[in-house]
């Protein structure tokens, strides 16, 4: 699997992606780093501790990594998250959001895995 039908995969947007980061061997770094990360674990646990600071925070860079690297449907979801968060705690029950930020950052993830053991 190349970039190409890694992007494809998870119906990203390599194109736009790499306007800005030029380099495909960059993309591959921060796209790695993005499957790795601990963000949405540490967003829960934040929740969980209701400290919807800081979970607005991890959720809004949550939301600027998948913009920059072109993961639409990951930036959906943080994006509304971000938007329930803004104001502190949330009027309204988020935890379907909260799951299915988790499920769309696994999809990429697992995506990240088999493109890493295909090269």
């Amino acid at each position: 699997m190349g970039l190409e039908q890694f992007y494809e995969h998870i119906g990203g947007e390599l194109d736009e992606v790499r306007q800005r980061l030029i380099k495909d061997e960059r993309i591959e770094k921060y796209v790695v780093r993005f499957a790795q990360s601990d963000d949405h674990p540490q967003l829960c646990s934040l929740l969980e501790q209701k400290d919807y600071k800081g979970a607005f925070m991890r959720a809004h860079d949550i939301k600027g990594t998948s913009a920059t690297l072109g993961f639409p449907a990951v930036y959906s979801c943080a994006s509304l998250l971000c938007d329930a968060l803004r104001g502190g705690e949330p009027c309204e029950d988020i935890s379907p959001l909260v799951e299915q930020l988790g499920s769309e950052c696994d999809k990429v993830a697992a995506a990240v895995s088999a493109f890493i053991q295909a090269k």
